[in-house]
C-alpha cells in the first residue's frame, strides 16, 4: 500500500503513528504575524497609489500598473522563486529577505519622483512579497496531523484576510492626518519592526531542506 505523500518513514519509528499526533504550533505564531504585516503594507498603500500616480501625470493604464499590475506580476515570479529557494536555504532566511525587500520597496516608493520609478518599486515589493507560500510550507514542515494542518493553514489565510480588512483603513487614516507619502513611511516602519521581531523569534522549520518538496507557488492555495 502506497504511503501518503505527507508522511515519511520517520513518522512510523518505534511502531507509533506520530503523524497523527497534535503538536504545539506556537512556533508558527511569528510566521502568521509576518504574513499579516506583509500584506497590511500592500493593502494600506493601495489607497494612495492611484492619487500619487495621477499627480505624476500617469495615464489610466499606468495608474493601474503602479497600483496593482506590476505588484502582482512581481508576486507571481517571487512566489515561485521564494518557494524553491526556501527548500535549499531554509524558510527563515527567505521570510526575512522577503520582509526586507518589501521595506526597501516602500522606502523607494516614498521618494519616487515619476510613475516608472514607482512601478519599479512596486515590482520589487511584489517579488519580495513571498511570505505567504513560504509560511504555508512552514505549516507543512511542522504539522503532520492532517486535521491540524487544515486548522493552521486557515490561520495563515485569516492573517492574509485580516491584513486586507485593516490595511485600507490604516492607509486612509494616515493619509488624512499626515499625507499620502506618509503611508509608505508607516508601512516601511512596520515592516522593519516585523523583520526585527522575526529575526529574534521566527524559528527554522525545514530540517530536511533538499528532501522536501517546494512550497506552494500559488498565493491563493
Amino acid at each position: 500500500r502506497k504511503m501518503p505523500d505527507h508522511l515519511s518513514p520517520r513518522d512510523f519509528e518505534g511502531g507509533g503513528y506520530k503523524a497523527m499526533e497534535r503538536v504545539d504550533t506556537k512556533v508558527l505564531v511569528p510566521a502568521y504575524i509576518t504574513v499579516f504585516v506583509d500584506f497590511l503594507g500592500y493593502s494600506a498603500t493601495v489607497v494612495v497609489l492611484p492619487y500619487i500616480s495621477m499627480e505624476q501625470n500617469a495615464t489610466a493604464f499606468e495608474v493601474m500598473c503602479a497600483t496593482s499590475g506590476v505588484f502582482y506580476a512581481g508576486q507571481m515570479i517571487g512566489s515561485v522563486l521564494m518557494g524553491y529557494v526556501s527548500d535549499y536555504v531554509g524558510r527563515r532566511p527567505v521570510v526575512l529577505a522577503s520582509l526586507l525587500a518589501c521595506v526597501l520597496s516602500y522606502v523607494w516608493c516614498l521618494f519616487a519622483e515619476d510613475v516608472y520609478t514607482l512601478m519599479l518599486a512596486r515590482l520589487l515589493g511584489g517579488a519580495g512579497g513571498g511570505t505567504l507560500p513560504v509560511v504555508q510550507a512552514m505549516v507543512l514542515d511542522v504539522v503532520k496531523n492532517p486535521e491540524q494542518r487544515a486548522e493552521c493553514l486557515s490561520r495563515v489565510n485569516a492573517s492574509f484576510g485580516m491584513a486586507f480588512a485593516i490595511g485600507p483603513a490604516l492607509g486612509a487614516v494616515v493619509n488624512e492626518y499626515y499625507g499620502k507619502r506618509a503611508v509608505f513611511a508607516v508601512v516601511a516602519f512596520l515592516g522593519l519592526a516585523c523583520a526585527a521581531a522575526a529575526a529574534a523569534l521566527l524559528e527554522e522549520t525545514d530540517g530536511g531542506r533538499k528532501n522536501r518538496r517546494p512550497a506552494p507557488s500559488n498565493i491563493f492555495s
